[in-house]
């Protein structure tokens, strides 16, 4: 297999392959241009790959990773999606329904449902019955170690738990993408341990796509790409060629 970087990002890809996500000089701006988020950016981050986007607080890292999630659109620049753009509400929807799982710092679980009820929201854009959706949230709890915690609100979770579901409802159709947002932000150590732990292992058990914004630098050790940025531009990047 040939590898390469693409675009200075030191990402790794198999020569030929079509990047998953790639952003060409993509900029955006907030109070009518007055805020310049992010200025030029080129990246492509390709299959499979464990990137870490990392830099001081205001650098641009969450303006990216919402973006590459379909939250938010560029005033100038493209971004691509297995080699296409996404036109048309509708099609942004359906992308980010069925190909994108999300994690945030603050959990975003409706207080009110059961961790099993939480897990199954994203489920309802699929053509799933009741009790197929029960079963895959079932299953997904408990590979995230959560089978004792199915029937339990939020409030009866500590923080690790609950960024366990949410790391669960991420995965509940199935995607090849997977977005986290300062995931540990909001955890102690020990409990951000574990769900580093816990994210590592799905992104190779499932061959996923993980990308990670963070300031945590142990984040770095974990992730296969490092890529940081600051005042809005990617400004270096680490790169290591995956073991044999």
């Amino acid at each position: 297999m040939e590898l390469h970087r693409t675009h200075d990002t030191g990402s790794v890809a198999e020569s030929g392959d079509v990047p998953v996500v790639e952003l060409k000089n993509v900029r955006r701006t907030f109070d009518g241009g007055r805020i310049e988020a992010l200025r030029g950016i080129n990246l492509a981050i390709h299959r499979n790959e464990f990137v870490a986007i990392s830099g001081p607080s205001g650098c641009g890292k969450s303006t990216l990773l919402n973006l590459m999630g379909v939250l938010d659109e560029p005033d100038a620049g493209e971004v691509l999606f297995g080699g296409r753009r996404l036109d048309g509400i509708s099609a942004r929807t359906r992308f980010r329904s069925r190909e994108v799982g999300f994690i945030f710092q603050a959990f975003h679980l409706l207080p009110t449902l059961t961790a099993l009820e939480n897990v199954q929201i994203p489920m309802f854009e699929m053509p799933w019955s009741c009790r197929e959706r029960v079963n895959r949230a079932r299953q997904l709890l408990e590979e995230v170690g959560l089978a004792s915690r199915l029937n339990h609100l939020p409030s009866e979770l500590s923080g690790g738990e609950r960024q366990r579901v949410a790391a669960a409802r991420s995965l509940a159709n199935e995607p090849k993408l997977i977005l986290a947002d300062e995931p540990t932000g909001n955890l102690d150590s020990g409990s951000s341990t574990q769900l580093m732990e816990l994210l590592t292992t799905l992104h190779a058990r499932k061959n996923l796509t993980l990308i990670v914004v963070t300031h945590d630098p142990a984040w770095s050790g974990r992730a296969g790409c490092v890529v940081r940025m600051r005042d809005g531009q990617i400004v270096g990047d680490i790169f290591r060629e995956p073991a044999p």
